[in-house]
């Protein structure tokens, strides 16, 4: 777990340098969480360490509201001063975010065809009905062998079924 939060302030300490001397106007630790994440992108795993100093964070996440709280509570005189502009700031931000998680989502979902009358759409929807009939009739074929395999008598109750049929014949006769 020690090696996991070393690498964590690797990362912020890389990203307060960066802040410092080439871009100042950004915070030092989200420059170190921009690279952090694109260090992760370009290994395509999560070393085991920094795994569970994430999940250790991610369980404790509420914590971290705290400050915010306290920093509220002490200034809520400033803030009832201001509690037009505060209170329109956040509604504003909160309606923007929402609007722009919504076009992201839009813009990488996958999403069915806007018009169904089309041609591409007729013919995928055509060769999706093939596959399910294909697919149908597959397991009755499967279905129609192991009845047939489990219907045809052995040859031993055959054997025994002739002996008692020829038994029968010669007592009758």
């Amino acid at each position: 777990m020690i090696e996991g939060l070393v690498q964590i302030l690797i990362w912020q300490g890389l990203g307060e340098l960066a802040s410092k001397f080439l871009l100042p106007q950004i915070p030092g630790p989200v420059i170190g969480l921009i690279l952090l994440v694109a260090f992760l992108a370009i290994k395509g795993e999560v070393n085991p360490e920094l795994g569970k100093v994430a999940d250790t964070f991610r369980q404790h996440l509420a914590l971290l509201f705290v400050p915010a709280s306290v920093g509220v509570i002490l200034f809520l005189p400033e803030l009832k001063t201001h509690a037009l502009a505060v209170g329109t700031a956040l509604t504003v931000s909160v309606i923007l975010t929402i609007a722009v998680t919504a076009l992201v989502l839009k813009l990488f979902s996958f999403h069915e065809p806007t018009f169904t009358n089309t041609k591409a759409y007729r013919h995928e929807m055509k060769r999706l009905d093939e596959d399910r009939h294909l697919a149908i009739q597959k397991k009755k074929q499967l279905k129609n062998k192991t009845n047939r395999s489990s219907n045809k008598p052995s040859k031993q109750t055959k054997t025994k079924s002739n002996t008692a049929t020829n038994a029968q014949g010669e007592k009758n006769e």
